[in-house]
C-alpha cells in the first residue's frame, strides 16, 4: 500500500479532514454534560459501582442499534457518491469538499462508537470479576470510569449532529448543482 501523504485512504485521510481541532471543539459539550452527570451520580448514588453498571449496560444495549443504523445510512450515502448525481457534485470543489465532510463525519463517528462499545464490553467483563480493592481507590476508579464512559457515549451521539448537517447540505445541493 502506498504510504505517501497524498493517500486518500485510511484513518490519516479521515483525520486530515476531521482534525484534532474539530475533535476538541466537538468534545466541549459532551465533557461538560458528562462532568455534570458524574457529579450528580456521585452526590445522589449510594453505590457508584451499581450506577456504573447501569451506564455500561445501557451503552451496550443502545449503541449497537445506533451503530447498525449509522452503518446502513452510510451504505446508502455511499451509493449516492457513485451515482450520476454524486459524479456531478464532484465536478465542483465545494461538492468534493462536501462529500469529503460527509465521508469523514461518518468514519469518525463510527470509529468513536466502536471504541465506546469495545471499552464498555471490556469494562462489563472487568465488572463481572468483582475485583476487591480499597474503598477509596474503587470510588476514584468508578467515578473516573463513569466520567470516561459517559463522555465517550455522549461524544459519539453528539457527532451525529455533524452527519445530520452534512446530509442536509447534500440535500441542498440539488438546488445548486445541475444534474445533467
Amino acid at each position: 500500500m502506498n504510504k505517501n501523504s497524498d493517500n486518500i485512504n485510511g484513518w490519516k485521510s479521515v483525520f486530515a479532514n476531521y482534525t484534532i481541532s474539530d475533535v476538541l471543539k466537538d468534545c466541549k459539550y459532551p465533557i461538560c454534560i458528562s462532568l455534570f452527570l458524574t457529579i450528580i451520580i456521585i452526590i445522589n448514588s449510594s453505590d457508584v459501582f451499581v450506577s456504573l453498571g447501569k451506564i455500561v449496560s445501557g451503552t451496550l444495549s443502545i449503541l449497537p442499534d445506533i451503530l447498525a443504523l449509522l452503518l446502513a445510512g452510510y451504505a446508502i450515502v455511499l451509493t449516492l457518491f457513485w451515482s450520476d448525481y454524486g459524479k456531478n457534485i464532484r465536478k465542483y470543489p465545494s461538492g468534493r469538499q462536501l462529500l469529503k465532510n460527509i465521508n469523514s463525519s461518518y468514519a469518525a463517528t463510527i470509529l468513536i462508537m466502536v471504541i465506546v462499545l469495545l471499552f464498555s464490553f471490556v469494562l462489563d467483563i472487568i465488572m463481572d470479576l468483582e475485583i476487591e480493592i480499597s474503598d477509596v481507590l474503587s470510588k476514584w476508579i468508578n467515578n473516573m470510569t463513569i466520567f470516561i464512559v459517559t463522555t465517550l457515549l455522549i461524544y459519539s451521539i453528539w457527532l451525529l449532529k455533524d452527519i445530520t448537517i452534512n446530509i442536509y447540505n447534500l440535500g441542498q445541493t440539488s438546488s445548486f448543482f445541475d444534474n445533467d
